[in-house]
């Protein structure tokens, strides 16, 4: 049913209209974030990108590649703020496209497209020291270096990839990294060290549904509060 934005008194629905350029895209809504401007980007299932003004409402459509190719049928799981008036954008199937959010621009040389390892990015995440992760949708956690260059990570049995979408990653206030993923469970990952470990998952059942970890966030006492397919856990 599209994007819904409440103010506290009633609701505002951005959706598609078909006869109307100038609306949302598509109405399947899959991740949002707001830039150093305070507007939004809107990816959405299978009908490409948007940038809504918010001051004004107006709605942008960006449907167009590096090279004018049609980029407006694609999937965008994940759009992450990576900071000085740019977003990183992912797009299923392609990659990772940086966007200057002042003159709504792509980045060419901080943008990664048709690259074989990003085409199946399912989320982007910024650390706090300015390094950009991607999660895929078979289990790699990749840093990007930028200049066209990445490290990834596995998180399989002996460093193979474990063969499921990572759903969230997650900034410990030591700088470690906690990765669910879909069926995998929570994992912990060291950048300095290059560690990984498993520290939330049900061996007796590995189709649990514990075992699909879909967000993480930590309340004001300290405690993580970790959410699943079969509901929240704290730790």
């Amino acid at each position: 049913d599209g994007l819904n934005r409440y103010d506290g008194y009633s609701f505002k629905v951005f959706k598609n209209d078909p006869s109307d350029i100038k609306s949302l895209s598509g109405s399947d809504i899959f991740s949002v974030t707001e830039d150093n401007e305070g507007n939004l980007w809107v990816g959405t299932r299978g009908a490409g990108l948007n940038k809504i003004i918010v001051k004004t409402g107006e709605i942008i459509r960006l449907g167009k590649g590096l090279n004018g190719e049609d980029w407006s049928n694609l999937s965008i799981p994940s759009i992450s703020n990576i900071g000085n008036h740019k977003i990183c954008v992912a797009f299923y199937g392609l990659g990772t496209i940086v966007y200057n959010t002042q003159n709504n621009q792509i980045i060419p040389d901080e943008s990664y497209s048709h690259d074989s390892v990003l085409k199946n990015v399912a989320r982007v995440f910024k650390h706090s020291n300015g390094s950009v992760w991607v999660g895929t949708i078979d289990g790699q956690l990749i840093a990007l270096l930028g200049k066209k260059s990445t490290i990834p990570f596995n998180f399989g049995p002996n460093n193979s990839k474990l063969g499921v979408r990572i759903r969230v990653i997650y900034e410990l206030s030591n700088g470690e990294l906690l990765v669910g993923t879909e069926g995998g469970g929570l994992f912990q990952f060291n950048p300095q060290k290059q560690s990984i470990k498993r520290v939330f998952y049900n061996n007796s059942e590995p189709k649990a549904r514990e075992n699909n970890v879909t967000s993480i966030t930590k309340d004001a006492l300290g405690n993580l509060w970790i959410g699943t397919d079969k509901g929240i856990y704290i730790s």
